[in-house]
């Protein structure tokens, strides 16, 4: 599905459905690279995708069903499990996107 003119993947915790961006552009390496700098060099530390879900969150996921907005207020309000799928599914989609650079 095509959100914002990026190509999405559907993917389903719980009674949600969240779309991930498919394909990403420079423009969400370099966010990403923003985030997950510490102390001057990239961290793929689980910890550190961790402590930044929600900024990470924002940027890979664009639409929670049909008109939701993926804020933090959201995450905020998931039931345990369903957060703790969202976390495997941000470390995922992270390590996936910069192991394919490297």
């Amino acid at each position: 599905m095509e959100i914002q003119g990026r190509e999405c993947k559907e993917i389903k915790i719980g009674e949600h459905s969240y779309w991930f961006i498919e394909k990403y552009k420079g423009g969400d390496v370099r966010k990403m690279y923003n985030i997950m700098v510490v102390k001057g060099k990239l961290s793929l530390k689980e910890g550190t995708i961790l402590l930044r879900l929600p900024k990470i969150f924002s940027i890979l996921c664009l639409r929670v069903d049909d008109d939701v907005e993926p804020t933090l207020e959201l995450i905020d309000n998931l039931s345990v499990s369903d957060y703790t799928k969202i976390q495997n599914q941000v470390i995922e989609e992270v390590t996936n996107l910069f192991t394919e650079i490297q």
